[in-house]
């Protein structure tokens, strides 16, 4: 008989998503500041830390690509309903 309760394996699941995307989000912030001093070389001569930067640079690019896109939709639709009256509004059944 098991000796742990339901929902163990999620809660522990989630801790340990949650302390790996911390660790990840320090290890980004370490290189950030390796690179800004110019020491980056030294650091990425540990076996995968090369590859797994560079695969993080890529993604972080391609969420800020994302998040840009995502404002300028959010904007341009603001900007295109504060041009419809209210009764525009009503009849588009937009809030």
């Amino acid at each position: 008989m098991p000796c742990r309760d339901p929902g163990y394996e999620e809660y522990y699941a989630a801790e340990r998503e949650e302390r790996f995307q911390q660790m990840t989000r320090m290890l980004c912030a370490v290189m950030r500041k390796v690179e800004q001093k110019g020491i980056a070389g030294e650091f990425t001569r540990i076996k995968g830390l090369k590859a797994w930067w560079e695969e993080h640079q890529e993604k972080d690019r391609i969420r800020i690509e994302q998040e840009r896109a995502e404002r300028k939709r959010k904007k341009l639709r603001k900007d295109a309903l504060a041009k419809l009256s209210d009764e525009e509004k009503d009849a588009l059944d937009i809030y």
